[in-house]
């Protein structure tokens, strides 16, 4: 986008006009015969115009060259903060997966119910946030 943003000062700009105007009017060549009246002239005029400019001043200086930037560092930084909300949510779901499969009884019901419960969710969020990857790759 910034290099497009670059060179689009290169592309000219088109615009096309078309004028018409009609006049109605007397007339009289000097140094001709004087007619005895004034003869009547209706003229009609066409006028297409084609113009293409060029902002050259743009290939030095663009504002819109800060709004991309800005816009660019505001992507980088939200999926930086997606990364790491993935990545906090895969460990806490690695965690509590790891917990389960720990258990040698010491759990009770109720606590190994409440394990399952947030491992479910763990998984849910983590589905949400990487567009359904786990279930993709076959992950259990």
């Amino acid at each position: 986008m910034r290099r497009r943003l670059a060179w689009s000062p290169l592309v000219p700009r088109f615009s096309v006009r078309f004028l018409y105007g009609q006049t109605l009017g007397e007339f009289w060549e000097q140094g001709g015969p004087r007619p005895a009246g004034l003869e009547l002239n209706n003229h009609v005029a066409l006028r297409w115009e084609i113009r293409a400019t060029w902002d050259l001043e743009r290939l030095v200086f663009d504002g819109r060259e800060l709004r991309v930037t800005a816009l660019r560092q505001h992507l980088v930084r939200q999926r930086q903060d997606l990364l790491e909300r993935v990545a906090r949510a895969y460990s806490q779901w690695r965690n509590v997966r790891a917990r389960l499969a720990a258990d040698t009884g010491s759990l009770s019901v109720d606590q190994r119910d409440e394990l399952k419960e947030e491992l479910a969710q763990r998984r849910a969020l983590l589905e949400v946030l990487t567009g359904g990857l786990l279930a993709r790759e076959g992950i259990p």
